[in-house]
């Protein structure tokens, strides 16, 4: 994992979405923000640890990473996948995986999200 990626701009970038966008959306938001391009496909280990460290800072919280997709098929890739504490392992079925993951991204565009990022104290 690059030491320079910072989550909270990560967490700043996605709290700022109101519809789900790619994994190259990220990347170009994140450069927006830093100058610093992270390429599209290092994502999942970030949003790892973003999603598990924004659980045990608000164990309440919808998973904010439910918002990126895959850019083929506009769904979470399957290592969004039980991810994090609060986020179900893979269902075989995929019909179940999208309503699930329909009901996360919900969830997430009507929680109220902090301006910086919470953290575990």
């Amino acid at each position: 994992m690059d030491k320079n990626i910072d989550l909270n701009i990560i967490y700043k970038e996605l709290i700022s979405w109101t519809t789900p966008r790619t994994y190259e959306e990220l990347s170009l938001g994140y450069e927006v923000r830093t100058g610093l391009w992270c390429n599209p496909q290092r994502w999942h280990s970030y949003l790892k640890k973003l999603g598990t460290s924004l659980y045990f800072a608000s164990p309440l919280s919808p998973p904010l990473c439910a918002l990126v997709v895959s850019n083929a098929s506009k769904r979470p890739r399957d290592t969004f996948w039980g991810s994090a504490p609060h986020i179900p392992s893979r269902h075989d079925k995929l019909e179940i995986r999208i309503l699930q993951w329909q009901e996360m991204v919900n969830k997430v565009l009507n929680h109220s999200w902090p301006e910086q990022m919470p953290i575990k104290e």
